[in-house]
Formats: C-alpha cells, structure tokens, sequence
C-alpha cells in the first residue's frame, strides 16, 4: 500500500472566495479608514445643536481633514478602527461565501432547467464566469446580504458607536472614544439584546446597495472582458494576415529555389522533405493557425487597474441612489438614550423617528450630508477591496490547495500483562526444561 495521500478534490469556491474577499476587504479599509471616519461624522452631525464642533464639510477633501485635525486629534481619525476591522473582515467574508454558494446553486439549477428543457443557456459556462443574468444576480447578492446583515450587524452597531462617538450628547472634542467593551456594555444596558441589532430594518432596505453593486461590477467586468477579447482577436487577426502573408511569400520563394535546384540536379528524398515542409507551412499559414491565439471573453484576464476602474464605476453608482438610507442607518446606530445633562433631550431611536426628525431639522440636504466623503471612501475602498479580491484569489486557492503535512503515526502501545496471563507464566514453565 502506498503511503502517498489521495490527491483532495480541492478548496471550495466558496472558502476561496470568502477569505480572498476577507482580506481584500480588511487591506482596503486600512487604506481609507479616516475618509470612513469623516464621512461617518459627517452623516451624523445634526447641525451643532448641543454645542458639540461642528464636523468639517468642506467639498476639499483634503482641507475637510485639515479643519478636523484642528478640532480633534489625530487618534480620532482612527478611532473604532479594532471592531471596523472584524466587521469588515466578517462581512466580507460571510458575504462572498453566500454570494458564491447561492451562485453556484443558481447555475446549477439554471443547467438542470436547460437539461430538461433542451434549451442552451447564452452565458459562459464554466469558471467564475457563469453569467446567471440580472435577476438572478440580484436575487444572489439580496440573499447573500440578508444572511451577512444577519450575522455582522452586532459588529456594525458597535463599531458605528465608537466612530461616532464625537456627535453624542456631551462628547468632549478630542476625548477618548469608549473601548469595545464599554460600547458593548452600553448598548446592552441602554436597549438589551435587541440593540445590537438597531437599523436592521434600514439596513435590510440597504442591501439594494451592494445588490446593484455587484451587479453592476460583474456586468462591468463582462463587458471588459468582451472589449478586450475583440481587441485581441483583431490582433490576432491582424496578426494572422500577416503571418499568412509572409509565410506564402517564403513558400513562393522556397519554390522558386527548389525549381532552380531542380533543373540543377535530380530530385531526390532531400529535396522531398524540404518541398513537403514548406508546402506544410504554406497550409498553415492559410488556415490562419495564429488565430488559434483567440480568447474567449470568460477566458480574458483584466488587469489590476480596468478591476479598480469597474469597482470604482459600480460602488460609485450603487451608493447615489441608497444614500438616504446609509444616513438613516448610521444615525439609528450612533443614537443614544443617554442624555447629557437635566434639559437634554433624548437621541431618536427609531427608524422613522431618525427620518422625521432629519426632514424637519435639515430637510432633503440633511440625507446627504457626506455624500462627496462617502462617494470618496467608499469608491476607493470598494475599488481597492474588488482588485486585491481579485488578485489574492489564485494565491488563496493555490494556498488552500496544498497538501498538509502528514504527521509520522505513534506507535501502538506495549500491551500490559498481568502475572497471572498465560504470556507471563509461559517463561517460567519452560525455563526448568532448558535447563535439564
């Protein structure tokens, strides 16, 4: 019997894609973690009406940082960054391991149907290209975020809390923001176990954002990697032509040289070789073999900079149109029924209590305050997190892939005789015959 191991079937897609998506996620976010910051404060300032600093709005990104720094210190960029981590890392991960495995179900079920049917789905197939269509892709990714908003919203609530915490009742400017722990103790005191999942309802509205996101991104993706397949093939055409070109004008000539051989002496088997060999590649090249170089679309790899470019595009829209939402969320989460002193008065804690009160404090302005920061960060963060996804995938596979180290087996025990088993009592019984 051979000691090698059965070679394994491989990682599932859906591991892969999660912990390639994980750490994307986690690399971005550390990237544009203080835009988070600022568009966060941002969404949650109410117009300075309990004499906290007023956040920094300027459409200068830059100067906006600047004029916070003034205000606030350094830390606090970087503050809630431990449970925005885990949050991210999360749901990220959860959330690529729904979207992939109710994919591949969806293409499953999509391949059955045409088995039965006879009819011939028009996507790719094969790969991570199966292309489910629109419906399905959003029906995928709602249900995907369903399961993920489910799972990671206690993270979320806690995190929006301390990176917040600059806009609730009685924050000092440049304090310091409450741990993990305190935050965790006070939403549990302040609204039990309910709390840690305050702005669900928002939140499950909210899951037409990365629906339409990735949407968006895979058919982004699929038009790019139609574009550059017709641009290869046109090279490849055009590279072909010339090939044919060029290989029957040496043809011609090899036959010209054969012929003047020819009359110069007899023909013989040298000869032969050479004329079939160039006929051959006289063939070759007029049945245009270069265009074997021809990619599918689902084939083609983009580069790093077109995968930023259509997660960039598909975030950018995504969050214009939900951008109501994401301050109705961010408000619900950041509220606090603490109050800071004997006449304040307590933060909203409801969803349509957080959307009266904005209307009427603010107006329509007061949903979109942060959008320019948001649209910022969140382009970039989302652009940085699909191309490191992207290009972390392989690496994760082939990681995955790798045999683990077989451990040398213990050796079975020494089996234990008592005095009294016949093993033991053997030696004693034939020693005296040895002896005589």
């Amino acid at each position: 019997m051979s000691g090698t191991a059965a070679p394994s079937a491989g990682p599932s897609k859906a591991v892969v894609e999660s912990l390639s998506g994980s750490v994307g996620s986690v690399l971005a976010l550390l990237a544009t973690y203080p835009l988070k910051t600022i568009y966060t404060l941002q969404a949650l300032s109410t117009g300075n009406s309990d004499g906290a600093p007023a956040v920094p709005t300027d459409d200068n990104k830059a100067l906006a940082v600047l004029r916070f720094l003034q205000t606030y210190k350094l830390s606090t960029l970087y503050a809630g960054m431990g449970p925005n981590v885990v949050e991210s890392a999360l749901s990220s991960g959860v959330y690529f391991f729904f979207y992939s495995a109710l994919k591949e179900r969806a293409v499953a079920w999509q391949r059955a149907r045409a088995a039965r049917t006879g009819v011939i789905s028009s996507g790719p197939g094969g790969g991570r290209g199966d292309n489910i269509g629109v419906l399905a892709s959003l029906l995928v990714a709602t249900g995907a975020g369903a399961l993920n908003q489910l799972i990671t919203m206690p993270a979320s609530v806690v995190a929006t809390r301390i990176q917040g915490y600059q806009s609730l009742p009685g924050a000092k400017a440049g304090g310091r923001p409450p741990t993990t722990w305190e935050t965790i103790s006070a939403v549990f005191r302040e609204d039990g176990l309910g709390g840690f999942w305050k702005g669900l309802l928002p939140s499950m509205i909210l899951l037409a954002n990365p629906a339409v996101q990735y949407m968006l991104f895979e058919k982004i993706m699929a038009a790019l990697k139609a574009w550059k397949a017709r641009r290869l093939a046109a090279e490849a055409r055009a590279a072909a032509a010339a090939a044919k070109e060029a290989e029957l004008l040496l043809a011609e000539e090899h036959r010209e040289t054969r012929a003047a051989l020819a009359r110069r002496r007899s023909a013989d088997s040298d000869d032969a070789l050479d004329g079939a060999a160039a006929d051959a590649a006289a063939a070759d090249a007029a049945a245009g073999k270069p265009a074997a170089l021809l990619l599918a679309a689902a084939d083609v790899k983009l580069s790093a900079t077109e995968v930023f470019l259509a997660g960039a595009l598909a975030k950018i829209g995504a969050t214009v149109v939900t951008y109501p939402l994401i301050v109705v969320k961010a408000r619900l989460q950041a509220s606090s029924k603490a109050s800071s002193g004997p006449g304040a008065v307590a933060r909203p804690v409801s969803t349509w209590s957080v959307i009266s009160e904005t209307a009427r404090n603010e107006g329509m302005g007061g949903f979109f305050k942060g959008l320019r920061a948001k649209i910022l960060q969140t382009a970039l963060n989302a652009a940085l997190m699909l191309m490191l996804k992207e290009q972390l995938h392989d690496v994760t596979r082939a990681a995955l892939s790798l045999p683990l180290p077989r451990l040398p087996a213990p050796p079975p025990p020494a089996p234990r005789l008592s005095p009294q088993s016949p093993a033991a009592v053997a030696p004693a019984i034939k020693a005296p015959a040895a002896a005589g």
